[in-house]
Parts: structure tokens; C-alpha cells; sequence
């Protein structure tokens, strides 16, 4: 019994100490493998198609009611999301803002309906163009073309729902997370999340803090992200400047964003995220001020799609819409001019103008019905009014375009019938003539 019991005594010690002399080791590789690990979990996006929507809503802080946060706001998002290393990615967006208390589509400050359609994306083998595609004031299109990419084109890739898909956080930078660490310093240790087993990876940089809960089961995807990033101190997310460097406050107060991936889908050696919960606020020495929050839901994942199938990178443009390019070289806004149907542009920039070109013969045009332009105007009117009746102008609003399809359409069928039941008519008179005869 003795024997035994030195003998376990011994192979504990003898284990302890091998633990002892290899985790340095081991930890000193981990560090850089589990980086780059992290960084291959976003391999999927190389070439990819999907669905991704969010429904968010804002957070009333405890101590504060709905009078003095002013409305309470529920967002609903809805992007038909596209992206390639080759190609670039597109994004077409249906955003809209509920009033809570009385269900209709919330107002902004100047009175505007919470609501909107648009498109952008970083189209590379049309031109390398930033792009911008969606509704002026006046119920118009227009679609910007920004030459400028530095920065500009990879965080409206992270903007609102897509950024958890993206790998980005408006919040901190408009670099992917495991690209930003790349620059600092990053402690690694093990722990647990949930009961699952975590690899936490912890980073102070310039643009903010940054801790990460990676799943070492699922080849170090994201589990969990917390970022921090304190009023004028820390870099805004281009890294050129302060972040809100007017802060006068004398407590630290601080932007800060929570992910928390609550369900993924396996595909191959990638688990790509298909639900998520996102919160989004400002706090103050430990208290909470104004936040957000939201549940994302990615669908309709298709790796590696036909894109000229899905018309994934095509835009479709009516025809006399607004097109142009920002020129930063001279700050002016250079439009293309319509003819016969086809948009051209006459730059005296050579690079600009072939590259502005090459865009134009990528979009499809199409023609403005009579029905599109009657209903945009009448849509703008309504949206100009300004008679106090809000909830009646709100809700009038949200169903226009269904009525006054309905009405249209009835007037065109009581058109054909009149149409109809005259030519009846006048073959009847013919064919009595001929009896007369």
C-alpha cells in the first residue's frame, strides 16, 4: 500500500513539473496561433452571399423614464448582403425606427419619416468605387461615386447589422478586430464561458480596450467581444484623431459595445454566426446613459455563389437619376449627363474618367413609369406636410403607395371595360346595318 501511494506521490510530482516546463513553451506559440486562428475564422467571407437582419431597442436606463429619454425606439434592419476578395462587397439596406407608444414609424427631430432604402458598397473590378446609392430630399435618385476609399469603404462594410458578420466594431475601429491586434500587444489566458471552454484574449490599444471570448472547440471563432473606448483619450476609428476630444467632463466616461454570438452554424471548418445580441451605450463612472440593443440573424448563407446569377454587384438605375463622383482633388461634384436613355461622363481626370466609365457600363438602366413617378411625388408631398395631425399623416404614409396603386388600378380597369363595351357597341351597329341592307 505504501508502494502505491509513493508511486502515485511521484507521477503527480513528475506531471506537475513537465506542466510546469512546456506551458511556457506552449503559451508563446499559442499567442501568435490563436491570432491567426481567429483571423482564418473569417475566411468564409471571401466569397459570400446572405441575409442579415436586426431588430434593436433602446435601452431606458434605470432612474430614467420615457419623458426624459424622449420616445422609446424599436429598429428593424434588413440587408441583402454581398462580399468577395475579388469583387468587393454590396449592401442593400430596408431600415425603418418604430415609436413604440403608438406603433407608427418614428419622426427625427426636422419632422422626416425614420425610414429608408438604400445601397452602398465597394465595387473593385467596376472602377474601385466606394459607393452610395439611394433617395435625395426630393424623392429623387441620386448615386455618389468616392474615389477616397482609405478607411471610408471598410467601415460602411461594418455599419449597423452587418458589422458583428464583418468582423468590425463601429464603436472601435474600421479595421477587422484581428487585423487591429495585429499592431499591439495581447495577453491570452484560459477560462470558460457559459460552461464552454474560452480562450480570453485581452488588448489595450489606442483606439480602446478590447477582450475577446474565443471557442477553442470551434477553431477560435468568436464567442464574446467587449469594447471600450473612453471619451477624449482615445482614437476615433480612422486613427487620425481624438474620440469626441471636446469631452469637458472631469469622470472618465466611456463608448462602449457588447457582442455575444448565441448561435452558430457549422460549415466545413467554419462556424459562422447566426444569431447574436449586440449592446451598444454610453456610461459615465459606472453608469449607464443612452444604449442600444439588438438581435441579429444571419440566413440564406450561400459560400462561394454565382454573383451574376444573384446580380450580386449590379445596380439597377432609373433613368435622369443623379450620378456622380466626388472629386476630392477639387472638392466638386462632377455629374454624369443623360442621353438617349445611356449616363455619361465628361471629366477632364483621365483616371477618373475611365474608371467612371467602367461603372456606368457595369448598371443596369431602367425606365420610370408614369406609376413610379406619380407615386414619388406624391409620397414626397405627404412627407413635407407639416398640419400636426402626426398620427394620421403617419400611418397615412406608411400605406400610400399600396393605395394609390389600388386606385390607379381601378381606374385603369374602368378604363378598359369603357373601352371594351364601346367597341361591343359599334360592332352591334355594323352588323344591323348590314341586316338592313
Amino acid at each position: 500500500m505504501k508502494t502505491f501511494m509513493r508511486q502515485r506521490k511521484y507521477t503527480v510530482a513528475a506531471l506537475a513539473v513537465l506542466c510546469f516546463l512546456i506551458a511556457p513553451a506552449v503559451r508563446a506559440l499559442d499567442e501568435e496561433a490563436i491570432l491567426a486562428a481567429f483571423r482564418d475564422s473569417y475566411g468564409w467571407l471571401g466569397s459570400a452571399a446572405m441575409h442579415i437582419s436586426s431588430v434593436g431597442e433602446k435601452i431606458v436606463p434605470e432612474g430614467k423614464n420615457d419623458t426624459e429619454t424622449r420616445q422609446k425606439l424599436r429598429g428593424y434592419e434588413d440587408v441583402n448582403f454581398f462580399i468577395d476578395d475579388a469583387k468587393g462587397w454590396h449592401a442593400s439596406w430596408d431600415s425603418r425606427t418604430i415609436d413604440v407608444a403608438t406603433g407608427k414609424v418614428a419622426r427625427s427631430e426636422s419632422g422626416s419619416l425614420r425610414q429608408f432604402s438604400r445601397e452602398s458598397g465597394l465595387f473593385k473590378e467596376a472602377g474601385n468605387w466606394a459607393v452610395e446609392y439611394g433617395y435625395d430630399k426630393e424623392g429623387g435618385r441620386y448615386l455618389n461615386l468616392d474615389p477616397k476609399l482609405d478607411g471610408r469603404a471598410s467601415l460602411d462594410a461594418s455599419f449597423g447589422c452587418t458589422a458583428v458578420v464583418t468582423g468590425h466594431s463601429l464603436s472601435l475601429s474600421h479595421l477587422r478586430i484581428p487585423e487591429l491586434l495585429e499592431s499591439y500587444a495581447f495577453q491570452v489566458s484560459d477560462g470558460e464561458l457559459d460552461g464552454a471552454a474560452s480562450c480570453i484574449v485581452e488588448s489595450d490599444t489606442e483606439y480602446g480596450q478590447i477582450k475577446l471570448w474565443l471557442s477553442p472547440t470551434e477553431n477560435y471563432s468568436l464567442q464574446k467581444a467587449a469594447f471600450s473606448k473612453e471619451y477624449g483619450k482615445d482614437l476615433g476609428w480612422r486613427g487620425d484623431k481624438v474620440f469626441a476630444k471636446d469631452y469637458q467632463g472631469t469622470i472618465p466616461s466611456h463608448y462602449v459595445q457588447e457582442i455575444r454570438v448565441l448561435k452558430k452554424e457549422a460549415r466545413g471548418a467554419y462556424y459562422i454566426p447566426a444569431e447574436v445580441e449586440v449592446l451598444t451605450y454610453s456610461e459615465t463612472g459606472g453608469t449607464m446613459r443612452d444604449g442600444w440593443k439588438e438581435r441579429i440573424t444571419v440566413s440564406d448563407v450561400i459560400l462561394n455563389p454565382d454573383f451574376a446569377a444573384l446580380k450580386g454587384f449590379v445596380l439597377q438605375v432609373p433613368q435622369e437619376s443623379c450620378i456622380g463622383i466626388t472629386n476630392r482633388s477639387d472638392m466638386l461634384f462632377h455629374t454624369a449627363s443623360w442621353k438617349e436613355g445611356k449616363p455619361a461622363f465628361h471629366l477632364e481626370d483621365e483616371d477618373l474618367q475611365t474608371r467612371g466609365q467602367l461603372f456606368l457600363s457595369t448598371i443596369e438602366i431602367t425606365k420610370t413609369s408614369f406609376v413610379d413617378k406619380a407615386l414619388r411625388w406624391l409620397n414626397n408631398k405627404l412627407r413635407k406636410q407639416d398640419t400636426g395631425m402626426y398620427y394620421l399623416k403617419n400611418s397615412f404614409v406608411f400605406n400610400i403607395q399600396t393605395v394609390l396603386l389600388l386606385v390607379l388600378t381601378v381606374l385603369a380597369s374602368c378604363w378598359l371595360l369603357w373601352r371594351f363595351i364601346t367597341r361591343l357597341r359599334k360592332g352591334f351597329g355594323k352588323e344591323s346595318c348590314s341586316a338592313g341592307i
